[in-house]
């Protein structure tokens, strides 16, 4: 379906935002970027390069080890959670390890050293990490160990900066078909696509929506993203557009948007204020929550959007569809795989269109995705406005 044409004012605001963006200090950071891959990668292959070599595990009794960022407020996170729960379920001997200190307050720590041989590894983090979790293992404790890594990408070109990090793995498992195409141009181990492992408690009250000073009959929809990385992957302006063009600013209709921005991507909340202006039926979050607040936050809504360009999964995707609360997502990449065996789902039809992010999240590859059609995904949220009214 095509795209509604932005008017004059829209383009205007658009080079504004293009001008505000690109500051002395982006363009220093930007024109760092490619020195600062270049140098990570090499790091990556100096460190990692001990971990290469294998033997025969020794015999007799052995212990399987999982390492992964257990505390991070983001979906990898939470996916490691899922997956620690179904490897518990198949291994007695089974040792986690949380590595979020590690990763976040660069904290060194000492080196782990097992009493039994490691017969398996578990890698529950990106393979950006691998050979900064690694270290803190000797290589000859993990020659005999069979490595698997669980990895989530969102694009269809191999990212070249894990080719050192991938060839530690013998396994590599990714969550859906759509990642799975493109690690398998980058390594010749095993990739196996294993969905996450995704669960919802039932009997969880939602958050009081006065909390956030909502009217208990308000149709109230939920959009929920991190935009500290890539903000345009995460397309949030769009969820603004779709509900100014379904809702206007009726205060019956309200948008709740929580967002985690990074320093870099503070710029994008205001251009969302800019664009929400003085309507107050779109509001935007940006505190932390507890897990239990993120699970009871999700069950607040009427609708959930999530119009994004790309996802290696959607795992908020998947639990608000489990949820049981209506969901509409651009139908593209990997949600397409899991969401249209849900009745709730709703596919919001798009374009493919060349990557281009002010921010060079991805390095190098030309590729495609999607940008969602404003005008189907408004006109889904007035039909799933309408229902909730009638019934």
């Amino acid at each position: 379906m095509a795209q509604t044409e932005p008017n004059v004012a829209e383009r205007l605001r658009e080079v504004w935002w293009t001008l505000r963006r690109w500051s002395p200090k982006h363009l220093w950071y930007i024109t760092r970027i490619p020195r600062r891959r270049a140098r990570w990668t090499r790091n990556d292959a100096r460190r990692l390069a001990p971990y290469i070599e294998r033997k025969p595990l020794p015999k007799g009794p052995s212990i399987e080890i999982v390492i992964g960022d257990l505390a991070g407020h983001h979906g990898l996170a939470r996916s490691a959670q899922y997956e620690i729960s179904r490897l518990r379920e198949a291994s007695l001997d089974l040792i986690v390890l949380d590595f979020s200190k590690v990763l976040y307050a660069r904290e060194v720590g000492d080196q782990f050293r097992a009493d039994r041989p490691i017969s398996k590894i578990y890698l529950l983090c990106q393979p950006d990490n691998y050979s900064q979790v690694l270290g803190h293992f000797a290589p000859e404790d993990l020659a005999g160990a069979r490595r698997v890594g669980l990895v989530a990408w969102e694009n269809d070109q191999f990212p070249h900066r894990w080719k050192h990090s991938i060839q530690v793995l013998d396994e590599v498992w990714v969550p859906s078909e759509f990642s799975a195409a493109a690690i398998r141009k980058g390594t010749s181990s095993e990739v196996v696509v294993r969905p996450h492992n995704t669960t919802v408690r039932t009997g969880l009250t939602p958050l009081d929506r006065m909390r956030f000073n909502i009217p208990q009959d308000a149709f109230l929809g939920l959009a929920i993203m991190d935009i500290q990385s890539c903000p345009e992957r995460k397309n949030p302006w769009a969820h603004i557009r779709a509900w100014q063009a379904a809702f206007g600013d009726d205060p019956s209709k309200v948008l709740l948007m929580k967002i985690r921005a990074g320093k870099r991507t503070k710029v994008v909340l205001k251009e969302l204020r800019e664009m929400i202006g003085k309507a107050r039926n779109i509001q935007i979050l940006t505190q932390d929550f507890s897990a239990e607040e993120i699970e009871r936050f999700q069950r607040m809504g009427d609708v959930f959007l999530s119009l994004h360009r790309s996802e290696g999964y959607g795992l908020v995707i998947h639990e608000m569809l489990m949820h049981g609360i209506p969901v509409l997502a651009t139908d593209w990449s990997a949600n397409h795989e899991f969401g249209p065996n849900y009745p709730n789902y709703f596919g919001v039809s798009y374009d493919l269109i060349p990557y281009s992010d002010w921010m060079h999240h991805y390095p190098g590859p030309s590729f495609k995705w999607a940008d969602p059609s404003i005008q189907h995904a408004a006109g889904l949220l007035r039909d799933i406005a309408d229902t909730r009214k009638a019934g």
